[in-house]
């Protein structure tokens, strides 16, 4: 797949736009981001109504949903085909393990990473679930624990791997675009080749910049708020966070602008590369004992009670923390995946499909498990001994200074606070550039297999910069659940449809594998030919 910016004379921006896919999602939009420019009260409101309807509604499926497609997705590791090698037998690698892992990671969940990473463990002990009876406290921690691993262990990267895999055998063996409408053509046949393909296409990029907004939102409040609490500012207002927004999507459009699959590689690697280094400095200068009492505790908890947390929609209680907290997460994850699994296919050429899963979702599942655990582990035992009262800060500045404010009692605190912020902007531009790059080349006519024009990225660009500020400036990070609950279900359907497609692809795979079909001709020739020597 070309990943530069294709320039062809005899071939205008217009004829290599798939105009029934780019137009119905432009029109969806644009209206929608003036909204919420225009009336961002109104719009508030309304996305209040919207949230609290899709959660009664659609809130189980949100649950029952993903849990299926991560049994899917760890279960496709132990069946036979796991030995497929994606592109043929003689397929290649384009890049190392570690170039992978690191695209893998910060494209996918590194915002995530730095704005949840102390915050959510802290917060669920000192505000644990309202459903499970108890106060801040030891019982708060070992039960919150499973909760904030439910969230971010292995159920937001089985749904990427699942999206990504899902498209291998049609891209890469039955030869379809790199369009994800192709992971549907064992179901509905030639037809994902015309209006239905573009109909499947076209929400997909809606869903899609759902994930993108709800990644530009949180992004632009922890950039806002932790450089505002590392350097005793209050850029907590509209006009620092438009300002961020802007910057950096402008950043994000100039370097998709220029083809850049290697920049975004050296970027990935640095934003690993110090993702480790703060990872380290916590565990040998924090509190490591107890960090490591409290990931061992915690993902026994988690385990043990997997079943329980991954499906408990609390219908004797109805405290509403499920829906702002599990029912939003999966949304989050299932709306990123189309997006997050044309862009992971990329990367899948020369791979098992069992390496494909394992790198891609047992590698950052560790990492995740690991970051949790010591940031978490370090604010909890920081606010359980007595040391500060974290959560007294967070109620007062906001979830975005929750790693600044743990930062503040290790030792080289500023190492952990300018720290965080780079890490924080590089997965900011390498989630941000991965998914424009992705939306545009799904936007094509031929989809990842030729490369999108300048134009094209630059217009999805601004669109998704727009919407980021709409959405943000409207309602906030409310607004942005609101958002991403309500397209989930849309993208479950699709996420479901594509697994059914790659479990027929492999079933019938005599039918859909043009290359396997040439590698066993081409092994019937050559032991013919020795046969007659």
């Amino acid at each position: 797949m070309k990943e530069n910016p294709v320039k062809n004379p005899k071939r205008s921006t217009l004829s290599l736009i798939d105009k029934w896919v780019v137009l119905p999602v432009a029109v969806v939009l644009i209206p929608f981001i003036i909204y919420g420019f225009v009336e961002p009260e109104s719009f508030a409101k309304a996305a209040s109504a919207v949230f609290d309807f899709s959660v009664e509604n659609f809130g189980a499926i949100l649950l029952l949903g993903p849990f299926f497609l991560v049994v899917f997705c760890v279960g496709m590791m132990f069946t036979k085909w796991g030995n497929i090698r994606i592109g043929g037998e003689n397929a290649k690698p384009e890049m190392s393990r570690f170039s992978w892992f690191s695209i893998a990671l910060t494209t996918c969940i590194g915002i995530g990473l730095v704005y949840y990473g102390t915050y959510e463990p802290l917060n669920f002990v000192v505000n644990p679930p309202a459903f499970l009876g108890i106060e801040g406290s030891s019982p708060a921690a070992v039960e919150s624990w499973g909760y904030v691993f439910m969230h971010w262990l292995i159920t937001p990267y089985s749904l990427y791997t699942a999206g990504g895999l899902c498209l291998t055998m049609m891209v890469y063996h039955a030869r379809r675009k790199g369009k994800y409408s192709s992971g549907m053509y064992p179901l509905f046949g030639k037809r994902v080749d015309g209006r239905l393909g573009s109909v499947i296409d076209a929400f997909v990029l809606l869903v899609t910049f759902g994930g993108l907004c709800a990644s530009i939102g949180v992004a632009a409040l922890q950039l806002t708020g932790g450089t505002g609490y590392v350097f005793g500012k209050d850029f907590s207002n509209k006009t620092a966070y438009l300002l961020v927004i802007l910057l950096v999507t402008a950043l994000c459009i100039l370097t998709t602008s220029t083809g850049l699959k290697k920049g975004m590689m050296y970027l990935a690697k640095i934003n690993v590369v110090l993702f480790f280094a703060l990872l380290l400095g916590a565990f040998l200068l924090g509190h490591t004992v107890f960090q490591m009492d409290s990931m061992t505790n915690a993902l026994g908890y988690y385990l043990d009670n997997f079943l329980k947390i991954s499906l408990n929609t609390e219908p004797g209680y109805q405290t509403g923390w499920v829906g702002e907290w599990t029912v939003f997460f999966n949304a989050w994850y299932l709306v990123c995946t189309p997006v997050f699994g044309i862009f992971l296919v990329k990367l899948a050429k020369g791979r098992t499909i069992r390496e494909f899963i394992a790198v891609n979702l047992i590698g950052p599942s560790i990492f995740i498990f690991l970051w949790f655990g010591i940031f978490g582990g370090e604010a909890i035992y920081i606010q359980t001994n007595g040391i500060a009262d974290l959560g007294a800060i967070l109620q007062e500045k906001g979830a975005e200074v929750a790693n600044f404010a743990l930062a503040e009692y290790l030792p080289l605190a500023g190492f952990f606070k300018i720290g965080g912020l780079i890490a924080v902007f590089l997965s900011f531009a390498t989630c941000v550039q991965s998914q424009i790059l992705a939306i545009s080349d799904s936007s094509t006519v031929n989809g990842a297999e030729e490369s999108s024009p300048v134009k094209l990225r630059i217009f999805w660009g601004i669109i998704a910069g727009a919407f980021g500020c709409a959405v943000l400036l409207a309602g906030g990070y409310d607004s942005l659940q609101t958002v991403l609950v309500a397209l989930g279900p849309i993208a479950l359907i699709l996420m479901l449809l594509s697994a059914a497609g790659f479990i027929k692809s492999l079933v019938q795979r005599e039918k859909y594998d043009l290359v396997l079909k040439e590698e066993t001709a081409a092994k019937i020739v050559k032991a013919k030919d020795k046969s007659e020597i």
